[in-house]
């Protein structure tokens, strides 16, 4: 699944913060959004991802603006695209494996309760997760809480996915179990859009990086090219040790 932004413009209280950039990601590849303003990339996420509407420009998704799609649209569009929001956005009213479950039952043609159940044990088990599944999320940790996100996006098998900042306020053994799940992921095939300022996500599995400043694309750099990697270390904004992600 491919997306293509065209002239694409944005606004938080009618102030104008991402302004006419234009960009794509092929399908099956890796693009990695950086810069020093990392709650205005979180936002264009959300407008990728169809939660929060632009005031210019169109996301065309597999050949179709996600913004001009009837409701039928959307939910077939659900199916095929997982976002993971940076907190976790679980609903308090229900447990965290109510939670978990909530998208596949609603996305999934087909949904066989004991084998996902059994998929996210799994998931947990390589996490080293606590036994929280029953548990309501105010009562368990933020760490929890952002690695079961990672979880609930995976088990609905979408054929793209949008995560912002997956190893900020991680501990070190689980940046490295993310990195390489990620690595892993991108494997499969899927299109995955990453908004990290982390030269280790970078390097591990990015087909493109783009450079956003003050609402407006600063450069798009290609892992083919052969200075890449050289590009990327003149980014100041990067952390150079998997640990280290800035919160910015």
């Amino acid at each position: 699944m491919n997306i293509e932004i065209k002239k694409l413009s944005v606004d938080i209280d009618e102030d104008i913060i991402i302004k006419n950039i234009s960009f794509s990601v092929a399908e099956h590849e890796s693009c990695i959004i950086v810069g020093s303003h990392g709650y205005y990339n979180g936002i264009l996420l959300n407008v990728l991802g169809g939660f929060y509407d632009p005031v210019g420009g169109t996301v065309f998704v597999a050949g179709k603006d996600i913004y001009s799609k009837t409701a039928g649209e959307v939910i077939d569009l659900r199916r095929k695209i997982s976002f993971v929001f940076q907190e976790g956005a679980f609903l308090s009213n229900l447990t965290v494996l109510e939670n978990l479950l909530l998208p596949v039952k609603f996305y999934t043609k087909k949904f066989i309760k004991t084998k996902v159940i059994k998929e996210i044990k799994e998931y947990c088990d390589y996490f080293d997760v606590p036994a929280v599944l029953e548990k309501r999320p105010a009562f368990i940790s933020y760490t929890s809480k952002k690695i079961l996100a990672l979880i609930r996006a995976l088990i609905t098998h979408p054929e793209m996915i949008i995560i912002n900042k997956p190893l900020f306020n991680l501990d070190i053994r689980n940046q490295i179990k993310v990195t390489n799940l990620l690595k892993d992921i991108k494997k499969e095939g899927k299109t995955l859009i990453i908004a990290s300022n982390s030269y280790d996500v970078i390097k591990a599995i990015a087909d493109q990086v783009v450079h956003i400043e003050k609402g407006s694309i600063q450069k798009i750099m290609y892992a083919k090219n052969k200075d890449f990697l050289k590009e990327i270390k003149k980014l100041d904004i990067l952390s150079d040790l998997l640990g280290v992600e800035d919160e910015v």
